[in-house]
């Protein structure tokens, strides 16, 4: 087995994982839309079973090119709710922000999957990206936010005071927006704090031990610690490199499944690509 990515038809047939004979159809269906198979999961595929899910999953067949009736080329309707390239508001109070368009493996029934791959839209440029940051954090969002947060954030804001520069333990007790007799828990409870307080949809913080799944229970939002440098720690204060994280805190595990995909295809990017890295390329405000 290769210890790339199989990205071409001819390789998958290479690697046994396609009938020879199948090789021009195939050639269609990765003409219209991207395949890649890392090799961890190429490995996990049983040539001998025709009904293996992981080789339905993401194996390309030309069953893909076979439209029915009805069938639309934007099923998960995202370009009705797409004021600016990139933003997808569907809701009143949270939006979907599609930096890049690009995956480290494609699945064959992905909603988005016209758009994403070398044949898809392209990644945003920074006047894209500039345009779209008032869809983010405009007077919608305010409006929808601003009655929740009123009143959750005072007693959280009240018990917290930082002493110290950011990613030092040196903080005070910090109330849970959940309930206000708890703490925070440990850091980064500003976060989550702002989190629980729908102050922000998701926040970032780091963890050596249990500071971002803390946090999470006791403020009552969800805590994701991927797997260790599948996002990038560039730049974050290192403490134990072989256990440090970079976590995610959100409302909802769909919205750490967005900010996952996001941040990881950044990480795999970055070496090759400089604008991936946005703290470096883009100011914070």
């Amino acid at each position: 087995m290769t210890d790339k990515a199989l990205r071409t038809p001819a390789a998958l047939i290479d690697a046994g994982l396609a009938p020879a004979e199948e090789l021009r159809a195939l050639e269609a269906v990765a003409a219209r839309y991207a395949m890649a198979i890392p090799p961890a999961i190429a490995a996990l595929i049983e040539p001998a079973d025709p009904n293996d899910p992981i080789a339905r999953q993401f194996i390309p067949s030309p069953a893909e090119l076979t439209a029915g009736p009805g069938e639309s080329a934007d099923p998960i309707g995202d370009d009705a709710h797409s004021p600016v390239e990139g933003i997808v508001h569907r809701y009143p109070d949270r939006v979907l922000l599609k930096l890049v368009h690009v995956c480290p493996v494609y699945c064959r029934f992905c909603f988005r999957r016209a758009m994403v791959g070398p044949r898809g839209r392209p990644s945003l440029s920074r006047a894209q990206l500039d345009a779209a940051r008032p869809g983010i954090a405009g007077p919608s969002w305010t409006a929808r936010t601003a009655a929740a947060t009123s009143a959750s954030v005072a007693g959280s804001r009240s018990a917290s005071a930082v002493t110290g520069r950011p990613g030092t333990k040196r903080v005070t007790r910090q109330s849970s927006p959940a309930r206000k007799a708890a703490t925070s828990g440990a850091t980064p409870t500003d976060a989550a704090a702002a989190v629980a307080a729908r102050m922000v949809p998701l926040a970032l913080g780091s963890q050596t031990v249990g500071s971002v799944l803390r946090p999470a229970a006791y403020c009552g939002v969800v805590g994701l610690k991927p797997t260790h440098g599948r996002i990038g720690a560039a730049g974050v204060l290192e403490l134990a490199g072989s256990l440090d994280h970079v976590g995610v805190l959100a409302r909802a595990v769909e919205d750490c499944a967005l900010a996952l995909a996001v941040l990881a295809a950044i990480a795999l990017l970055a070496p090759a690509w400089p604008g991936a890295r946005l703290s470096a390329t883009y100011p914070a405000n």
